[in-house]
């Protein structure tokens, strides 16, 4: 520039970005590319899941049905393993769709409250079958000082002892699996520590760290013989990486292994200050197997009653007690013969009337073939709380054993909303002897003129119905329900899509509850009992 401010001259610099932003343009297409495929992935694998869970609801809800009618032994087992593999490929549908969500960052938690114990208790009675199918001992170690209700994701806690107790269940051939529970209280909130040990097959040191990457197995003849993703491991770290803990592992080859997490939950409610106390009780204990005799007179040090041990019937005939008194005798024996030299000493070793309780796996046909009126069945896995209610009983009541009574439904009106004919005859046969006043819809057009004109007590309408879904279905009653003054009634989905989106719009239209298919008769009487007053 000159003194008057003119430009006389200037200077061009000239680069060549065409590369950069041909570059540039190929991320950006390879971003929406992959967003894309994310998102084809995640539909593919949901409507892959509601194509499969159709017909595995029929498969699994009929074969439960056969199972209560069929009293021969032979068919009953076909129909176990039916039942079975129909439940294992549920499984695998949910692993892989659970994986999807890690992978896609989508998988959350949900905050509600909850019995600690009982979930505990009942994972582990679930994997009750499989552990007694191999003659394995279930034991849960968790005192009864813990603080049990807390706040947190119960299907995704559930989920994680599923997949660790499950695993030890699968790589263990003799011994036991041992569940313990242990609680450290802090300011910031109570941390739950959880071990799963076994006394299984081990892992190879060089195979530990490795051993919860997705897919994985110990190696290829373990895959081959055991069966499985190797996506519940995987699964399961991701969970409790949620919570702010981690998933770890200790093993020996050939002696077993130990999977260890801590989960951070916050209280519910203060428990209430139960009397543990059981101080003065004698209980004579005949059992051969150590770390459960162990894990036995830790809970009698802690609830202070007394127990005297022995190994065998042989022993106790044996022994002589005739100073002692037992309330109560617990009893591990193998053979007839052993039950009735019990009940030969009975009257030496107690005074008392009261029933002596012998350890029982599960029974596959569900009945109690050696139980009289002298004796009680305790089954797996053996529990604080169990034996508290046992041993605090009246000796001479029938045991914990028995099951709660399930709700009276007869009279009940439910409406239920189902477009396949196979599920619609199963729902039917399902409830055909509850006494519940049924009435079936085809799709959702029907479902709405059915409510208008029987005002059920309740809703069970499908999501993926022709004509009208159950989300429009749903809209429509509680329009109905405000604007002409029907009666208020709870409604539920029932769908083959286990997608936490789903669920969510389920709550938004004003349904009350979710019913995943496929659904377990019990589950569905549960659900009934649960909404109908």
């Amino acid at each position: 520039m000159n003194e008057h401010g003119e430009v006389q001259r200037f200077i061009v610099v000239e680069r060549d970005i065409s590369e950069r932003i041909e570059i540039e343009k190929k991320l950006s297409d390879e971003v929406k590319k992959s967003a894309r495929a994310t998102k084809a992935k995640s539909e593919f694998l949901a409507n892959m899941s509601h194509e499969i869970r159709t017909p595995m609801n029929a498969i699994m809800g009929f074969s439960e049905i056969l199972l209560e009618s069929e009293k021969r032994n032979e068919q009953r087992s076909l129909l176990h393993l039916l039942h079975k593999s129909a439940g294992n490929l549920i499984t695998l549908i949910n692993d892989i769709l659970d994986y999807s969500k890690v992978e896609a960052g989508k998988l959350t938690l949900i905050e509600e409250p909850f019995d600690l114990r009982e979930l505990v208790e009942s994972s582990t009675a679930l994997c009750a079958y499989q552990a007694n199918k191999k003659d394995l001992k279930l034991l849960v170690d968790m005192p009864l000082d813990i603080h049990a209700h807390v706040i947190g994701d119960r299907g995704r806690i559930n989920q994680i002892l599923l997949n660790l107790i499950g695993n030890a269940v699968k790589f263990t051939e003799e011994g036991h699996i041992l569940i313990k529970i242990t609680e450290k209280r802090t300011p910031q909130g109570n941390v739950y520590c959880f071990d799963v040990i076994d006394t299984g097959i081990g892992i190879p040191e060089e195979r530990l760290p490795h051993i919860m990457d997705k897919f994985e197995q110990v190696d290829n003849s373990i895959t081959r013989k055991y069966e499985g993703t190797g996506l519940g491991l995987a699964i399961s770290k991701r969970l409790v990486q949620m919570y702010g803990g981690d998933l770890s592992v200790t093993s020996t080859l050939g002696s077993g292994s130990c999977f260890s997490f801590s989960l951070k939950l916050c209280q519910q409610t203060p428990d209430h200050d139960t009397n543990y106390d059981l101080a003065g009780i004698n209980v004579l204990l005949i059992d051969s197997y150590l770390p459960r005799v162990t894990l036995f007179k830790s809970i009698a040090q802690a609830m202070h009653f007394n127990v005297t041990h022995v190994p065998n019937v042989k022993a106790l005939e044996e022994a002589n007690f005739q100073e002692t008194n037992f309330e109560r005798i617990i009893a591990n024996i193998q053979t007839e013969e052993d039950r009735a030299l019990i009940f030969k000493l009975k009257p030496s070793l107690t005074s008392s009337e009261m029933h002596i309780l012998f350890m029982a796996p599960y029974l596959l046909d569900g009945t109690e073939s050696n139980r009289d009126e002298k004796s009680e069945v305790l089954h797996q896995p053996i529990t604080h709380r169990k034996l508290f209610n046992l041993l605090y009983s009246d000796p001479l009541s029938s045991s914990a054993n028995q099951s709660k009574p399930q709700k009276d439904l007869r009279g009940v009106k439910l409406l239920v909303a189902e477009d396949s004919s196979v599920n619609r005859i199963l729902i039917s046969k399902m409830l055909s002897k509850t006494g519940i006043d049924l009435t079936i819809a085809e799709d959702g057009v029907i479902a709405v003129e059915h409510y208008q004109k029987i005002k059920p007590d309740m809703v069970i309408t499908d999501i993926s119905m022709p004509n009208k879904d159950g989300f429009s279905v749903t809209e429509d009653i509680r329009n109905l329900q405000q604007s002409q003054d029907y009666p208020w009634c709870p409604i539920i989905a029932f769908s083959a899509h286990a997608l936490e989106e789903e669920q969510g719009r389920s709550t938004e239209v004003g349904m009350n509850d979710y019913l995943t298919k496929p659904v377990q008769k019990t589950d569905l009487l549960n659900m009934i009992s649960k909404w109908v007053s």
